[in-house]
Order: C-alpha cells, then sequence, then structure tokens
C-alpha cells in the first residue's frame, strides 16, 4: 500500500514539472515579426464600453486570416480569459454582462508549431488586458480646456466604479468651439449609446458654456432643426448672478427645454440620475443648492430694450465676448473723455484709443502690444522712405495705409501658419479697420514733428490698458450683461462733462504756484 502510494506521489510529480515545462515553453515569447501592428488593429475591434444585459462580441477573424495567410506553416490559438468566467477559445469573443463595473479582458494569441520530434510547441506572439466598461447609465460630458485634467479623470473613475459612463467631447477652447459642431457630437451620442440621459453636463466658465450654447444655437437655427435639449451647468459662481447673467442671453430660444445651474461640488449627484426631472428630485432631497430655470417660460420686456438687444444679438449666434465689446463702446468713449477733461490727458483724437481698447479685449494684451510695437517700426521705416519724396498728402496717405495694411496681413498669415495664434475673419478685420481710421496717427509717427507728441502718443496706450484691466474684472463683466441698461446713465454723465469749464487735474498742478499767489492775496 505504501509503494502504491509513493509511485502515486512520483507520478503527480513527474506531471506537474512536465506540465509547469510545457507552460514555461507556451509562454516564452514569440520572435515573428508582423507587417503590421497586431495591438493597433485590435484596438479598432474591441469596444471599451458596454451596456448591461446586451451581448458584447469581438470578432477579431480577420487578424486571424492576416497572420495565417503570412505564415502559413504555422498555426495560432486565440485566448480570452475575464475574471471568474470560463476561458474562451478562438478569434470571437462572445458574452452578456449581466452586472455593471468595470471588467479586465485578458487576450493571449499563440504561435504553434512543430518541432522535429514532434512536440507541440507553443510562443506567446500577443498578450494584452483590455479594460471593459458595463454600465446602466451613459451621461454627455463637455468640458473646458480651463478645467484640471485630473478633476476630469477622477470624475471618470469615479463615475465607471459605480457602472457609469461619462462620454467626453475632447477639452475644448475658443478656437475648437468655432469651428467644430457641438450638434453632431450630440447626435453621435445619442445614436451610439444605450441608456442614455436626457440631457447634457457642461462643464466650464461663464463664457464657455455661453460659446457652447451660441455654437448650439447656431448649427440648430441654420438648419432650421426642431430637436431640444436639457443642460446641466457646472460652476463654481454665485448661481443667482448667473441667472441674471443667463436670461438676456438665453430667452426665447425653442431648442432648449430647461437649463439646471448646479455647484461644481454637486458634480457626483448627477451620475445617480440620467433624467432631468429624476435629477431635480434628488437635489431636492440631498437639500443641494441649484437653480431650476424654464426658460420656456421666460422672455425680455420690449422695455428692457439693451437686454432685448443683447438676446437678439445671441439669437444670431454673436458670442458673450462679441457682445460685452458692443456694450464697452460708450462706456470706454465716456472713458477717453474724462481722461482728456477732468484729468488733463490727451491722447491722439477719441476713435484711435477707443479702437486700440476694443482690439485689446479681441485680441489680447501681449499679441495687440506686440502688433503696436510692429505698426511703428514699420511706419518709422516708411518715414524714411517718404521724406525723400515730394508726395501730396491724400495719395502718401493712400501708399502708407495700402502698406501697412497689406504688411500685417501677411504678418497675421505667418503667424497662423506657425499655428502662434488661431484667428477668425472678424479679428483680422478689426485690425485693418484700426490701421485704416489710425490716418492721424500714422501721420504723426511719420511726420518730423514725432517728438512733440511723445506725451499724446503715451496717453494713447495708456488708456486702452487702463480700460482693459477695468473692464477686464470678471465682476463688472457679469454685472454690465446682467443689466446692461446701466448704460443709459451715461447720456447725463457726458452731458455734465461738457458743461465742466474748470481746470483739469493737470493744470491744477501745472499752475499751483500761482493758485497759491492769488489765493494768499
Amino acid at each position: 500500500m505504501k509503494k502504491l502510494l509513493l509511485c502515486i506521489l512520483l507520478i503527480s510529480l513527474t506531471l506537474n514539472s512536465f506540465a509547469s515545462g510545457n507552460i514555461q515553453e507556451s509562454y516564452e515569447n514569440s520572435s515573428l515579426e508582423t507587417s503590421f501592428d497586431i495591438s493597433e488593429e485590435i484596438n479598432k475591434l474591441i469596444s471599451k464600453e458596454i451596456n448591461i444585459n446586451n451581448e458584447y462580441v469581438i470578432d477579431i477573424s480577420n487578424i486571424k486570416e492576416k497572420l495565417e495567410n503570412l505564415y502559413w506553416e504555422k498555426s495560432f490559438i486565440f485566448e480570452w480569459n475575464l475574471k471568474w468566467a470560463s476561458t474562451q477559445n478562438g478569434p470571437v469573443f462572445m458574452r452578456v454582462f449581466s452586472e455593471k463595473w468595470e471588467k479586465e479582458l485578458e487576450l493571449n494569441i499563440f504561435e504553434t508549431t512543430k518541432s522535429e520530434d514532434e512536440a507541440s510547441e507553443q510562443k506567446i506572439l500577443f498578450h494584452n488586458t483590455y479594460n471593459i466598461l458595463v454600465y446602466e447609465k451613459s451621461f454627455l460630458l463637455i468640458y473646458s480646456d480651463e478645467i484640471l485634467s485630473s478633476d476630469i479623470n477622477n470624475y471618470i473613475e469615479f463615475s465607471k466604479k459605480d457602472g457609469v459612463y461619462v462620454n467626453t467631447i475632447w477639452p475644448l477652447n475658443k478656437t475648437d468651439i468655432e469651428i467644430s459642431s457641438i450638434v453632431n457630437n450630440i447626435k453621435d451620442y445619442k445614436q451610439t449609446l444605450w441608456f442614455k440621459s436626457d440631457f447634457i453636463i457642461v462643464w466650464g466658465s461663464r463664457d464657455f458654456v455661453f460659446n457652447i450654447l451660441s455654437n448650439i444655437n447656431k448649427d440648430l437655427t441654420s438648419n432650421n432643426s426642431w430637436e431640444t435639449y436639457n443642460i446641466v451647468w457646472l460652476s463654481s459662481y454665485n448661481l443667482n448672478i448667473l441667472w441674471s447673467y443667463l436670461k438676456n442671453f438665453l430667452a426665447n430660444k425653442v431648442w432648449l427645454d430647461k437649463i439646471i445651474l448646479l455647484w461644481e461640488n454637486s458634480k457626483y449627484l448627477i451620475l445617480k440620475q440620467n433624467q432631468i426631472w429624476d435629477l431635480i428630485t434628488e437635489l431636492e432631497a440631498n437639500k443641494q443648492s441649484f437653480l431650476n430655470i424654464d426658460l420656456t417660460q421666460n422672455d425680455v420686456k420690449n422695455i428692457f430694450f439693451l437686454s432685448k438687444f443683447i438676446n437678439n444679438l445671441s439669437n444670431v449666434w454673436y458670442s458673450t465676448n462679441s457682445i460685452y465689446i458692443f456694450l464697452l463702446i460708450p462706456i470706454v468713449l465716456t472713458i477717453i473723455i474724462i481722461f482728456k477733461h477732468f484729468i488733463g490727458l490727451s491722447p491722439i483724437g477719441i476713435v484711435i484709443p477707443l479702437f486700440i481698447t476694443l482690439l485689446f479685449f479681441k485680441l489680447g494684451l501681449v499679441f495687440w502690444w506686440s502688433l503696436i510695437l510692429l505698426y511703428v517700426c514699420l511706419n518709422l521705416v516708411l518715414s524714411l522712405i517718404t521724406e525723400r519724396y515730394n508726395l501730396l498728402y491724400a495719395p502718401r496717405m493712400a501708399f502708407l495705409l495700402s502698406i501697412n495694411i497689406i504688411f500685417f496681413i501677411g504678418i497675421i498669415n505667418i503667424l497662423y501658419s506657425l499655428n502662434l495664434i488661431t484667428l477668425n475673419m472678424w479679428d483680422v478685420l478689426y485690425f485693418i479697420v484700426f490701421i485704416l481710421l489710425s490716418e492721424k496717427m500714422i501721420t504723426i509717427i511719420t511726420s518730423k514733428d514725432l517728438w512733440e507728441y511723445k506725451e499724446s502718443f503715451f496717453y494713447t496706450l495708456l488708456i486702452p490698458i487702463f480700460a482693459f484691466w477695468i473692464f477686464n474684472i470678471t465682476a463688472i463683466k457679469v454685472f454690465l450683461l446682467s443689466y446692461p441698461e446701466i448704460l443709459l446713465w451715461l447720456i447725463p454723465i457726458n452731458f455734465l462733462i461738457g458743461k465742466f469749464s474748470g481746470l483739469r487735474i493737470t493744470e491744477y498742478f501745472r499752475f499751483k504756484e500761482i493758485i497759491k499767489s492769488v489765493e494768499e492775496e
């Protein structure tokens, strides 16, 4: 009996060692070189997301066929391993997942050959593990490139743990929004995914959200579409102020059923409900701060004609930044007049500092300063040419303006081709109009009296910088776009400035000795 047990033990050890030897041999790396990238081909065929209780199929038969055509003397074994499930063999993997959450699917491709002693020899040709998300809810998230990538990644990973698929439209900037069709992305989401939400999550700043909504509005109205959307806006800004900011833009948008303003720290609650009314109930049950806005019941009264003007511009696809620039024009003009008549700092005219201010907002401070310096240098060089020839004024100005326009179109085109700037046609037109209106400035630069105008030249650049710094403050921008009727106060203010006949601040300093002596007498 003891001898029998000893024999069984020896046979078992022998078989184990033989089996382990076979396994070690089978997992030896293959030396085959393929003319195509197996990993890339498989990634094209594998879907990383599947909705619960639906059949999931991966068919890579074409890869097997390619391998067998390249190496006809070999055969290839495909092995699929899923944790807590039986191994499947063959180029096709099929399974119905009845539980949500992320699954790890392992794929091994073995190369099998026959050696001289006819013993089977296996080598590993390909090995990879794929994470497959089995979801019971899906959401569409549109987010700004200003949002930290770590915040987005944490949000997506958290959702996966709860069996929720967050389909993202890549981090968007201003240029992406202008050239992309958000509506097409929304349609792709609705057509390809199951258990989809009936609302879109938008995560970003005020201007980002309005640029997204403007893009959607443009596509839907230009195509006469009858689609409607619900929006959930994640923001870190004061919700009540945002509502005032919202109503002038989004009133009478027939494609927008409902919009909810929600604090960023409530973003995880969204994952619990994928229907807008269920989400509202969930937020109320958890006593979260949010604004539930039904814009179909909101309208801008005609008496508030400036608010109506903003709403009309938003209906024809103008961005918040462009509308803000329109509203700034009378304010900047008033600031220029205050600097000139109260303080005593006189720029070159009124239109030139106004346009420089608008260009600061449109093109950015650093980029516009670079163009201004180039503009001055170019005209100084042109002055050396015009001084040598006695040209009449009108042909001379046409000559200088034409060279300025052609030169800067070339510069902008070079910068754009090198991906150093992102400009649209309106940005270029702003600059060309500035050049056409800056006749007096070019005349001063190209004249012999440039040094005499150095103070006016300096103030022409100083006032726009001051205005840009003031009106770039977020609170001022929000307030002006929320309550544009405040501009009506500029009418009596400008009238009172016109009636002012006293000394300017700079004149008090210039004549302080005379004023002091007169007071002493």
